[in-house]
């Protein structure tokens, strides 16, 4: 049903309003105009006006199971960034309805990306919210550090990074260093 010509996608697979398009792919696709007539029958058939929790978690499943825990691909990386910016800007304007989507999703892993470019489960990050620390805990064997989150679309105000972890619930939370 997208890019040059068509493939069959599950309604989950598609999104009517999805920004940055083409860093989704081929994850998540936007509805093709030429199919904008059908916007009600799609959305009968499960189709998200624009983003669900659930997608953006299960997009990062999916490139977890593919990439098989190594590092990821910079096609791959892109996409988690992308992802993780689109779910904390959400978590960010709805806390409370986006807290309780992933508190919901328990039979759903939540992966986000490390420092040395692979997923790895939210909780066992450590996000660094004592930058002045950051000598110390580089090299600690067992340490895996969340990405800079600025990396993730979600500018460079480290304050701003920090409140977004702590709206994460707890289950889900990367663990932080003070």
């Amino acid at each position: 049903m997208m890019e040059d010509g068509w493939k069959l996608l599950k309604p989950e697979e598609v999104v009517i309003n999805l920004d940055h398009e083409s860093d989704y792919k081929p994850y998540l696709y936007k509805l093709p105009l030429e199919l904008g007539n059908f916007h009600q029958l799609f959305k009968l058939l499960g189709t998200e006006d624009v983003v669900s929790t659930k997608q953006y978690v299960e997009v990062l499943s999916r490139i977890f199971r593919i990439s098989e825990g190594k590092q990821l691909d910079p096609n791959e990386m892109r996409t988690v960034k992308r992802v993780v910016s689109g779910l904390f800007k959400s978590l960010h304007n709805d806390p409370v309805e986006i807290r309780k989507d992933l508190d919901s999703l328990r039979e759903l892993m939540f992966y986000m990306p490390s420092h040395d470019g692979k997923l790895a489960k939210s909780n066992s990050l450590v996000f660094d919210d004592a930058p002045h620390y950051k000598s110390r805990i580089q090299g600690n064997v067992g340490v895996q550090m969340l990405v800079d989150m600025s990396q993730c679309y979600l500018g460079k105000d480290h304050t701003f990074h920090t409140k977004l972890i702590m709206l994460l619930p707890q289950k889900t939370k990367a663990s932080t260093i003070e």
